[in-house]
C-alpha cells in the first residue's frame, strides 16, 4: 500500500510532465521488474521491497493509463471505455487466480516453490500487457500543450486512416470546439492545491468521497476475503483461488456490461446507483452471513453480485476524477485521489482481520455495515455534487490551465451550447437580401434559390437552357420571390446583362457561382477542346462573374461571394482529371480573392460538397474514346464498383449543402471553408493529415484496389 501511495504521487506527476505514453510504459515496467524480483526474493526484508515497488508500479498506472485513455477516446464512448480498461484489471486477476490454483498445488509444485511461480504469472501478464501498449499513440491533447502540435495532428491522422483501411469511416467532428492554448512549464504543486481546493472544491470532495469508499470497500471484503474461507468456512488456502475466480469475473462483467449507461444515462445517475445498490446489498450479504444463511459458495455468488455494481461504480470514480479536473493536472488528480483514498481504505484490512480474528460473525457483520454505509454515503455525495461529464469534450467539462485568454473562454463557453445542425436554422431574414446564384435550374442550385427565397431573399436565379427551369417556375408559382433568367457564364456579355437586371432594383448581396459540369475521362484521353470547355465553365465563368459584381461590393465596403466547390478541388480521383483541375483552380482563385477582398469588407467562402443525390450526373461529358475499346475501361469497372459500394447506405441529403450555403451568407464574419456532408468532413481532413501515397494506400485498401495501384513500398 505505501508503494502504491508513493508510485502515485511520483509518477502521476511524472506522466503530467513528461506523457502519458511514456509513463503507462514505465509503470508496467515496473511492475513487471518488481513482481518477478518478489518471487526471486531471498529473504522477508527484500521481499518487502518488491512489493513497495511492486505497488509502485501499480499506484502509477492508475494516472497515466486512466488519463491516456480519457484524452484518446472520444466523448461519446469514454465512461464505457474507461470502465471497460479498469475493469480490466479482474480479468488479470482472474488469470492469476487460475495459476495460483496450480502453483499452490502442493501435489504439482512444492510449497517453496511454487508461490514463487505464483508470482511469475503476474510478472507473464505484465510482459503481454507491455507489448500491447506499444500500440497505444501519446495523448494528442498533451501533446498539443508541450509545443508537439505536428505530432499531435499526425496522430489523429494515423487513428482515422487504420479506421479507414479497417473499413470503417470516422463520424464528423460536428461543432467542434476550437480552442486556443499557450504552451507553459510545467504546473507547481501550489497551483495544483489551488485549482482543486478553489477552483473545483467541490468536485475535489466528490472525487475524495468516491475513491475513499470503494478503497475501504475494497480493502476490506476483498483482501480479507481469503481469510473469511478459511476463518469460518475452513477452505485450504490452496484453493482458494477458485472463490477468487469468480469474484474477479463479476468485478470485470460490472463496468463491461454496464459501462454504456454511464454514457447514455449519465454519470451522476449511474455512478449514484452503482454505489447505492452495491452498499445496501453489502449490508444485506453481512446480514445474511452473520446469520449463518450463506456457505462459501453463496457467498462468494453474493459478492460477485455486489462488486459486479461496485467495480462499475469505483471505475467511475477514476473516470470522475480525469474529466473533474483540467488536462494539465489530469494524471496527478487521479494519482492523489487514488494515493488518498488507498490511506483512507487501509484501515479496513486491520479492522476486518481484527474482526475475523475474534472469531465471531457478528463482529464481522459490523465491518460490513460499515463499508456498505460508506458506499452509500458516497451515492449520496453523488447525487448531491455530481456533474454532466458524458458526451462533452474534455476541455468543455474542465478547461485547460493553458487557455489562452479571453478569447479562448468565449469560444468555450460558445461550445457549450451545441451548434445546431445547419438544416435547424430558420427564420426570415432581418434585411432582405438580393441574391445572384448561377446553375440553378436542378440540384444544388435549385434548392439554394429555394432557401433565400423562402428566407425572404429577392432570388435572381440563372441557368443555361430555359427548357429545364420547371423547378424555378414551381417556386414562382408559390409565390416566392424569385426572378428567372436565362444566363450562359461562358458569355461574357450575357453575364453584365444579367448583372445589371440583378442590381438594377438593389445592389447585389450574394453571389453564388454554383454552374459547373464534369468532363470525364482518362487525362490521356483528354482533349485541347474538352479542357478548354470544362474551364471556361467551372473557372472563367466564376471569373467573369465576380469581376462583374466585385467593384460595385467593393465600393460599398459589403458582399459575400460564395463559389460552390467540392471535395473534387482537394481530392483527385481517376477519370475526373479535368473536373478536379478545374475545382482545384476554383480554390485556388479564392484564396487569393479573399486576402484581395477582405480589406475592403467582402467576403468569400468556398462551399465543398461530397457526394449527394442529385442530377449532376447529367452534366457528365465523355471525352471521344472514352468508351468500351479504351485500355483504361477494365480499372474504370472497378473503381465504379467501388465508389458505389463506397457510397453505401442512406444517400446524404442535399439541402445540407444549400444550408450551409445561407449560413454562410448570413454569417458575420464566415470561415472561407465550409465542407458539407459526411464524406467530405471525414476525407478532406485525413487527406491533408497524410502524406499522398500513406492517403492513397488508405483508400485502395479501402476500396479493395490495392491488388490493382500499388503505393510504393515505403508508404503506409
Amino acid at each position: 500500500m505505501l508503494g502504491a501511495v508513493a508510485g502515485a504521487l511520483v509518477f502521476g506527476r511524472l506522466t503530467d510532465r513528461f506523457g502519458r505514453k511514456r509513463l503507462f510504459t514505465i509503470t508496467v515496467a515496473v511492475y513487471l521488474l518488481a513482481t518477478l524480483g518478489t518471487g526471486l526474493s531471498w529473504n522477508f526484508a527484500s521481499l518487502l521491497l518488491f512489493r513497495f515497488l511492486t505497488g509502485a508500479g501499480i499506484g502509477g498506472e492508475y494516472g497515466a493509463v486512466n488519463s491516456a485513455i480519457q484524452e484518446l477516446i472520444p466523448a461519446r464512448r469514454r465512461g464505457w471505455v474507461d470502465l471497460a480498461m479498469n475493469g480490466s484489471f479482474w480479468l488479470g486477476a482472474a488469470l492469476g487466480a487460475l495459476g495460483s490454483v496450480a502453483a499452490l498445488d502442493p501435489r504439482l509444485v512444492a510449497p517453496a516453490l511454487g508461490w514463487r511461480l505464483a508470482f511469475a504469472v503476474g510478472a507473464i501478464l505484465a510482459v503481454i500487457v507491455l507489448y500491447l501498449r506499444r500500440f497505444i499513440p501519446e495523448s494528442p491533447r498533451w501533446l498539443m500543450t508541450h509545443g508537439r502540435h505536428l505530432e499531435a495532428d499526425a496522430t489523429v491522422g494515423a487513428i482515422e486512416a487504420r479506421i479507414w483501411r479497417a473499413g470503417g469511416a470516422a463520424p464528423p467532428a460536428g461543432a467542434a470546439l476550437a480552442l486556443r492554448l499557450t504552451q507553459r512549464a510545467s504546473v507547481g504543486w501550489g497551483e495544483i492545491v489551488g485549482v482543486l481546493l478553489r477552483r473545483y472544491p467541490e468536485r475535489t470532495i466528490l472525487v475524495a468521497s468516491l475513491m475513499a469508499a470503494q478503497a475501504f470497500c475494497y480493502n476490506a471484503v476483498f483482501f480479507t476475503y481469503a481469510l473469511v474461507l478459511t476463518r469460518f468456512y475452513a477452505i485450504p488456502a490452496g484453493a482458494i483461488g477458485w472463490f477468487i475466480l469468480p469474484f474477479a469475473l463479476g468485478n470485470f462483467a460490472g463496468p463491461l456490461l454496464l459501462g454504456p449507461l454511464f454514457d447514455h444515462v449519465g454519470r451522476k445517475t449511474m455512478i449514484a446507483l452503482t454505489y447505492g445498490l452495491a452498499g445496501a446489498l453489502l449490508c444485506l450479504t453481512g446480514a445474511l452471513f452473520a446469520a449463518s444463511m450463506l456457505g462459501a459458495a453463496a457467498l462468494t455468488g453474493a459478492w460477485s453480485v455486489i462488486f459486479f455494481f461496485a467495480s462499475a461504480g469505483a471505475s467511475a470514480a477514476y473516470l470522475t476524477a480525469g474529466e473533474a479536473f483540467p488536462l494539465e493536472i489530469r494524471a496527478v488528480a487521479i494519482s492523489l485521489f487514488y494515493a488518498f483514498g488507498s490511506l483512507l481504505g487501509a484501515g479496513g484490512p486491520a479492522l476486518f482481520g481484527a474482526l475475523i480474528g475474534s472469531g465471531e460473525r457478528v463482529r464481522v457483520l459490523f465491518g460490513y455495515l460499515l463499508a456498505g454505509a460508506l458506499m452509500i454515503a458516497a451515492a449520496l455525495v453523488a447525487l448531491r455534487l455530481g456533474f454532466a461529464a458524458e458526451r462533452r469534450p474534455l476541455e468543455e467539462v474542465a478547461p485547460p490551465l493553458s487557455l489562452s485568454g479571453a478569447e479562448g473562454l468565449r469560444s468555450l463557453a460558445k461550445s457549450a451550447i451545441a451548434r445546431p445542425h445547419p438544416r435547424k436554422r430558420e427564420g426570415a431574414l432581418q434585411m432582405p437580401l438580393n441574391v445572384l446564384v448561377t446553375g440553378s435550374n436542378s440540384g444544388f442550385g435549385l434548392l439554394i434559390a429555394e432557401k433565400f427565397a423562402k428566407a425572404g431573399a429577392t432570388v435572381h436565379a440563372t441557368l443555361r437552357d430555359p427548357a429545364r427551369g420547371d423547378g424555378l417556375q414551381g417556386l414562382k408559382m408559390q409565390g416566392l420571390p424569385v426572378t428567372i433568367s436565362t444566363l450562359d457564364v461562358t458569355d461574357a456579355a450575357a453575364i453584365q446583362s444579367a448583372v445589371a437586371a440583378a442590381s438594377a432594383k438593389a445592389p447585389i448581396d450574394v453571389l453564388i457561382n454554383n454552374a459547373g459540369f464534369e468532363v470525364s475521362g482518362p487525362v490521356e484521353h483528354l482533349t485541347d477542346a474538352g479542357l478548354s470547355r470544362q474551364f471556361q465553365t467551372n473557372v472563367l465563368g466564376p471569373v467573369r462573374l465576380i469581376r462583374a459584381v466585385a467593384p460595385a461590393m467593393r465600393e460599398r465596403g459589403t458582399g459575400t461571394i460564395i463559389n460552390i466547390s467540392s471535395v473534387a478541388g482537394h481530392i483527385a480521383a481517376p477519370f475526373t482529371g479535368a473536373y478536379s483541375a478545374s475545382k482545384h483552380a476554383l480554390e485556388a482563385l479564392s484564396e487569393a480573392l479573399w486576402f484581395e477582398l477582405r480589406p475592403f469588407g467582402v467576403r468569400v467562402v468556398l462551399v465543398e460538397p461530397g457526394g449527394f443525390p442529385t442530377n449532376f450526373g447529367q452534366n457528365v461529358v465523355a471525352e471521344p474514346g472514352w468508351d468500351e475499346t479504351s485500355p483504361y475501361r477494365p480499372l474504370a469497372t472497378r473503381f465504379n464498383k467501388a465508389m458505389e459500394d463506397f457510397r453505401a447506405g442512406p444517400p446524404q441529403d442535399p439541402h445540407e449543402v444549400a444550408d450551409l450555403v445561407y449560413e454562410a451568407a448570413t454569417s458575420t464574419d464566415p470561415r472561407l471553408r465550409w465542407l458539407a456532408g459526411d464524406d467530405a468532413r471525414t476525407l478532406v481532413p485525413l487527406y491533408r493529415s497524410m502524406e499522398f501515397e500513406n492517403f492513397a494506400g488508405v483508400m485502395l485498401q479501402r476500396l479493395g484496389l490495392a491488388d490493382v495501384i500499388k503505393v510504393p513500398a515505403a508508404a503506409g
